[in-house]
């Protein structure tokens, strides 16, 4: 089972926080934190934001290796979630469908491939044993349906020999299918993009440390970017790993329940179809305290993802915004607790022959 714990990059409480994750690691809770990085670049000139943060979790790597643990980086933000930023001086996502910014960096701009390329060098030469990256890695998996800023409409009309505007281009993809030539150009270019830029960061990883592994987060029923993203970024000799989007955020009740299991299936079945190798859980625990989710919850969310075939989880369980240990207490000794119980469960799941008309 791959299992991750999402942790807090802090210096504050720092030996409580290791003896947190070592407890962690010895009662089968997790076997790898993945320490949160949110490096979406801010300001004009961009400040540096890994610099410190590195030199953070160096110290939580040397402290954590000789238990055994070893420790890995979330590019917790690297395009952008689309929340307020400082702005800087990319070219920004413009929504396919509105013509507005998303207040997230495009993936076409050269400027912003270079700059993002060193970041993640430096997150690499700090030696974690794998890198994450969430899912504001996407395009088209955005309610904007994907970006129509001037380098991504320049090269559409070049590769199609057109010269249409967003608008047309938009009015002309929702009345065509995906097969056609032109809403293929359109998907083709939106993909390359992101497949151009996992390439960058995976051989900038790769002229570090090549064993590093690399692990995609993907948004969405389709899971399309990361079908052609992840093989790339996990890197060669590695097993390809994508958590899909099965969270649940304060559910308000027991009916949300069978959607988890719906996009579980969905997602992974997609996934494996296309190569994946290894499919995790979101195991989310928004906003990170038991008023969101209560243990039982998250017990058998897991449970239903691993029955699923999913091999492990991003668990977040702890709150990141304070440091409150208590809010996350519960969660981790369930998942103790049941630790045995879930090894077992993904080997009997392995063996289930599914039934019905989608089987």
């Amino acid at each position: 089972m791959y299992t991750y714990s999402i942790m807090q990059l802090k210096s504050d409480h720092f030996e409580e926080r290791c003896e947190d994750i070592i407890d962690q690691y010895k009662r089968g809770v997790s076997t790898c934190p993945l320490f949160s990085m949110q490096l979406v670049p801010e300001g004009n000139p961009v400040w540096d934001k890994v610099s410190p943060l590195v030199e953070i979790f160096k110290k939580y790597r040397d402290a954590l290796e000789p238990h055994g643990v070893k420790t890995g980086v979330l590019i917790q933000a690297s395009l952008g979630h689309g929340y307020e930023i400082v702005p800087n001086p990319y070219q920004t996502m413009i929504n396919f469908t509105d013509g507005e910014s998303n207040r997230c960096v495009c993936p076409e701009d050269k400027e912003f491939i270079k700059h993002f390329s060193e970041v993640i060098r430096q997150v690499a030469l700090a030696r974690p044993s794998a890198i994450m990256l969430d899912d504001d890695f996407r395009l088209m998996m955005r309610p904007g349906r994907g970006c129509a800023c001037p380098l991504h409409m320049a090269k559409f009309n070049k590769l199609s020999g057109t010269d249409m505007t967003r608008e047309e281009l938009y009015d002309y993809v929702r009345s065509h299918p995906d097969d056609d030539p032109l809403t293929m150009t359109f998907i083709n270019i939106q993909r390359d993009s992101l497949i151009n830029l996992a390439k960058e960061l995976r051989d900038v990883i790769d002229s570090v440390d090549p064993t590093i592994q690399g692990i995609n987060c993907t948004s969405g029923d389709e899971c399309d970017s990361v079908i052609y993203t992840n093989p790339i970024f996990c890197g060669k000799g590695n097993p390809t790993i994508v958590r899909v989007p099965n969270g649940t955020y304060s559910p308000l009740s027991a009916k949300e329940f069978s959607n988890i299991m719906r996009r579980a299936c969905v997602c992974s079945s997609k996934l494996k179809k296309h190569g994946i190798d290894i499919v995790l859980a979101e195991t989310d625990t928004v906003p990170f305290n038991r008023y969101a989710k209560n243990a039982r919850y998250l017990h058998a969310h897991y449970t239903a993802s691993v029955l699923d075939g999913l091999m492990g989880a991003k668990h977040w369980l702890t709150r990141l915004s304070a440091y409150e240990p208590e809010s996350g207490r519960e969660f981790r000794n369930i998942l103790a607790e049941h630790s045995k119980f879930y090894d077992s469960l993904s080997e009997l799941a392995k063996e289930i022959k599914w039934v019905g008309a989608n089987s």
